[in-house]
């Protein structure tokens, strides 16, 4: 991710997060309507896994560092939270029009959830490294 994109979207998330403790929640389900939607462009696919990212890392360090009342109403909803941020994983993996890229960096945990994605094959044309991470 180039370094101008990146400060973009972690102004976003941050501005996201400054807003009440159920604003992370609701933005991250909101990624995964685009993100199991097979119209969404590679583009804004990588988008959305980028700002998932700095979303979990954020959320991460609001728990480390963050006051009391925000650090009890994220553990709260971790369960939540975790649960979405998967389901927002296993749509990129799913999801015809995802990078093979950004496969490739969830194909470690992911890697069956990749293979139901109906441009499997021509992913392993363009990536074979894919086999790597097949343990069949």
């Amino acid at each position: 991710m180039n370094k101008d994109r990146f400060q973009k979207n972690l102004t976003e998330v941050q501005q996201d997060l400054e807003i009440p403790e159920s604003r992370p929640l609701n933005q991250i389900s909101s990624f995964l309507s685009e993100l199991e939607d097979c119209d969404t462009e590679a583009a804004r696919i990588e988008i959305l896994h980028d700002r998932l990212a700095i979303k979990e890392k954020i959320i991460s360090q609001m728990i480390r560092t963050g006051s009391f009342l925000q650090i009890q109403s994220l553990l709260e909803r971790s369960s939540e939270l975790s649960t979405i941020i998967d389901r927002c994983k296993k749509a990129i993996a799913t999801n015809p029009n995802s990078p093979p890229d950004l496969l490739l960096k969830l194909s470690g945990e992911y890697l069956l959830d990749i293979k139901k994605n109906p441009a499997y094959e021509l992913i392993l044309l363009e990536k074979p490294e894919f086999i790597a991470f097949d343990p069949h």
